[in-house]
């Protein structure tokens, strides 16, 4: 059966890590955090789901950091997601099968960002798209200091389908 690995790195996130770890129970079978530093309770709730953690020293470069967590990751594909986002997939089996399947080595998954005081509300949201699922065969790397992106050189992406809903909490304003 096919296997997705999640790659995460946090900073201090106590406040939203929970919620995302919760929302890939159930679909991913490995949990690698990469922390930078975290001073708060951010590793032991991830403890508390199983995670496996990895400490990396901060070096102003989040493609360093996740690209550390791929590196660890031992499964078919991989999952990249922020702490503040949550993956709200309602047909896990079929995007499983959908992966098993597919020749693409990137898949883009529709992201909606919500923005403006608590609560989210769908009439202060953006859409996109965005790859973050990747084939764990080697090629996977991610670039970018700021505002990274997950690279297969030479590899095919996806069509852009929603292979799933993926909340980033972008709360501003408050």
């Amino acid at each position: 059966m096919l296997t997705i690995s999640f790659c995460i790195i946090v900073y201090n996130e106590e406040n939203n890590i929970g919620r995302c770890l919760k929302s890939v129970r159930g679909l991913v079978d490995e949990i690698i955090v990469v922390d930078t530093g975290s001073t708060d309770r951010t590793k032991s709730i991830c403890e508390e789901y199983g995670a496996r953690i990895f400490d990396h020293k901060w070096t102003d470069d989040f493609s360093k950091a996740r690209n550390h967590g791929v590196s660890k990751a031992s499964c078919d594909w991989i999952l990249l997601l922020d702490a503040n986002e949550e993956l709200i997939l309602h047909n896990p089996v079929g995007l499983k099968q959908y992966l098993q399947n597919t020749t693409y080595d990137l898949v883009p998954i529709r992201i909606t960002h919500f923005y403006g005081k608590k609560p989210a509300d769908k009439k202060r949201a953006l859409f996109s798209s965005a790859p973050r699922l990747a084939r764990n065969d080697g090629a996977a790397q991610v670039s970018g200091a700021i505002h990274e992106r997950i690279d297969a050189a030479g590899k095919s992406t996806g069509r852009r389908r929603t292979s799933g809903v993926l909340l980033k909490s972008s709360i501003s304003g408050i």
